[in-house]
């Protein structure tokens, strides 16, 4: 089963190594190096001719610095320009999500992490992944974790169009696994929740708000709105049972197909 955060690793990771290993700064990267090699070489030669010598550990320092300096940017470059750093960002609070759900009673919650789907878009094929699913008593918890920067009010009358797109998201990722459990356990609840991350979102009032069938809570009040879940007894064990059942099936038949191709 596939650890929390661990989606969006692949993705930041993907991309950096794309960029990284393209000709364009594969080429430059050798150039820059070769040239930081030259004058490390030419200038204490050049300065000796004039007189001025150089203790050759100074100028050994000086070179490494100016290549580690390199290597940083390089790298730093790579992690924003490909986008990396939100994904890295995302994967860290995936990784607290999965840290709180992990607080829940492990004999009554069965937990899944990054349940991978196979969808299409103007006839392009992707896979998503639906971030974490908690089957328990109270239903299927599916889970969307956000991390933001930037100062969210999730009391706002008005939600920011990042919180309404992020509640569109979990919609379509509970219908997913609403499907997958209809024949199975149909008697089982899918209920939508969003959980952000961030020290400038501004937590609902009362643990959680609703937004039509979806919950809006904040990843700080966590032992707040999962008691809420705990204290909630709607579906029998067994139900329970085969849900969870069907969802690891699930994985481990999307594991075998990601592992052939």
């Amino acid at each position: 089963m596939a650890r929390a955060g661990a989606g969006p690793r692949r993705e930041a990771h993907a991309r950096i190594r794309s960029l990284l290993l393209s000709p364009i700064i594969l080429i430059a990267t050798f150039i820059i190096l070769v040239l930081l090699i030259a004058a490390g070489v030419g200038v204490p030669i050049l300065l000796g001719d004039l007189g001025i010598h150089t203790r050759p550990f100074l100028t050994g320092m000086i070179l490494g610095c100016c290549v580690t300096t390199l290597f940083c940017w390089v790298w730093y470059f790579a992690v924003i320009y490909t986008g990396a750093a939100s994904y890295l960002s995302g994967s860290e609070a995936e990784r607290w999500t999965g840290e709180a759900l992990d607080t829940l009673d492990d004999d009554a919650w069965y937990k899944f992490h990054n349940v991978l789907f196979d969808d299409s878009f103007d006839g392009i094929r992707y896979r998503m992944d639906v971030d974490h699913v908690a089957v328990g008593a109270y239903g299927a918890i599916v889970l969307e974790t956000k991390y933001s920067s930037k100062r969210l009010d999730l009391n706002a009358p008005q939600l920011d169009r990042v919180v309404l797109e992020a509640a569109d998201q979990i919609e379509r990722n509970a219908g997913r696994i609403r499907g997958l459990l209809q024949r199975d356990a149909p008697d089982v609840p899918v209920v939508p929740v969003v959980i952000y991350w961030g020290r400038f979102v501004e937590p609902p009032k009362g643990s959680r708000r609703r937004l039509g069938d979806v919950r809006l809570v904040h990843g700080g009040q966590a032992n707040d709105w999962l008691a809420l879940l705990a204290s909630r007894v709607r579906v029998a064990p067994e139900s329970v049972d085969r849900a969870a059942s069907k969802i690891d099936s699930y994985i481990r038949q999307q594991e075998i197909r990601t592992h052939s191709r």
